[in-house]
């Protein structure tokens, strides 16, 4: 894979859309932008955007604006003429003393039209590397260090990699929630292994998901589950936090909403995706298991019978059989119906899916392309 190419680098801006705030067929006398973007700011600064308002009449138009959410909105209130534009700037009214996700909406009134536009203010921390982005027919992608990653360099303990693999679909909606699937790899993997890394980009493809993929480089080719401090209460929003940050920054995303999410683990990658769920600070709607089941059953049976999908496969020779039959009979007694194969219309009917896999522990993810056809059955549009 070829990790480094030029920058790609999107201006942001408001989306060119009118809002769409008539019920008949008529055209708005005054035309604004569905959604504004303020401009990406770093820790210490404070975002500025500017709101275009156009007067599409004949007439003059009399302007009452108001605003929910951290903005302020500045700029003359006075009636509009007939044919001319104004800008109004935006600021953003937080405290910028950390990263922050922070929307609201504009209400802009005229002549008793009312328009609704979305806004969205970004704060990256400063550790926020530049970022290079390779580009094929399925999106982009880039490996990159983040503050936020498992392991930093100067940190403590024997690993010291912070990178983190995030692959942005072609298409992916530049506003809305931003959705997400964090794979978890396994024991003695590392980002450039292209067995757990490229492959895995074509099987998110294949799948037809709006969201991305991030994955994050645990413990470096090593046989330990460790991934250090996105395992830490907070970790999973730090790591999602600083991927939105990134993407805004570079024009692929426009908003600041984290939707929902999806964890996938092969192997050892188990005892973080537990930990994250234990964590609960970002909604997780699937987790899908591959040979991974060694332990913490009870934190994905918790999940499952809380309304969680949750799909698990296990081999004959990857240790798992055990623990995963019991967990399947655990959340039968739950009152749970729990299909024991990955059929399409098993996916597509069962909360639950607990079952064997002819597959070896390596192959796990790619047999009969799992991985593709579990994500499409997950839940994420």
């Amino acid at each position: 894979m070829r990790w480094l190419l030029p920058l790609l680098v999107i201006a942001l801006g408001a989306c060119p859309a009118p809002s769409a705030s008539l019920a008949s067929d008529e055209s708005p006398a005054l035309v604004v932008p569905a959604h504004v973007a303020l401009a990406y700011a770093v820790v210490g600064e404070t975002p500025r955007g500017t709101l275009t308002l156009r007067n599409a009449s004949t007439q003059s138009l009399s302007l009452r604006v108001e605003v929910t959410g951290p903005f302020q909105v500045e700029g003359d209130r006075s009636p509009l003429p007939a044919g001319e534009e104004r800008a109004l700037v935006i600021s953003w009214t937080g405290a910028s003393t950390a990263p922050a996700l922070s929307t609201g909406v504009a209400t802009i009134t005229a002549d008793g039209e009312q328009h609704r536009v979305s806004l969205a203010a970004v704060i990256g921390g400063a550790g926020l590397p530049p970022t290079r982005w390779s580009e094929d027919s399925t999106g982009r992608w880039t490996v990159t260090a983040l503050p936020s990653a498992p392991f930093q360099p100067d940190g403590p303990g024997p690993w010291h990699d912070p990178s983190v693999l995030i692959w942005v679909p072609r298409g992916l909606s530049r506003v809305g929630p931003l959705r997400g699937i964090t794979h978890l790899h396994g024991h003695n993997t590392t980002l450039a292994d292209g067995a757990t890394t490229q492959p895995l980009i074509k099987l998110a493809a294949a799948a037809g998901r709006d969201a991305v993929l991030v994955i994050p480089q645990g413990p470096h080719d090593a046989r330990s589950g460790d991934f250090g401090q996105l395992a830490a209460p907070g970790g999973h929003l730090a790591l999602l936090t600083d991927t939105l940050a990134l993407l805004y920054r570079d024009g692929l995303y426009a908003d600041a909403l984290l939707g929902q999410q999806v964890l996938t683990a092969h192997s050892g990658g188990y005892s973080a995706a537990a930990d994250i769920l234990r964590g609960g600070d970002v909604p997780v709607v699937a987790v899908h298991l591959f040979d991974a089941l060694y332990g913490r059953a009870d934190t994905f049976r918790d999940f499952a019978v809380g309304g969680g999908r949750l799909r698990s496969a296990y081999t004959a020779s990857g240790g798992t059989v055990s623990q995963n039959r019991s967990l399947a009979l655990a959340l039968t007694d739950d009152g749970l119906a729990v299909s024991a194969d990955f059929s399409e219309p098993s996916l597509r009917g069962s909360q639950v899916s607990i079952g064997p896999s002819e597959a070896s522990h390596v192959g796990v993810l790619l047999h009969h392309g799992n991985y593709a056809r579990w994500l499409r059955a997950s839940g994420l549009p």
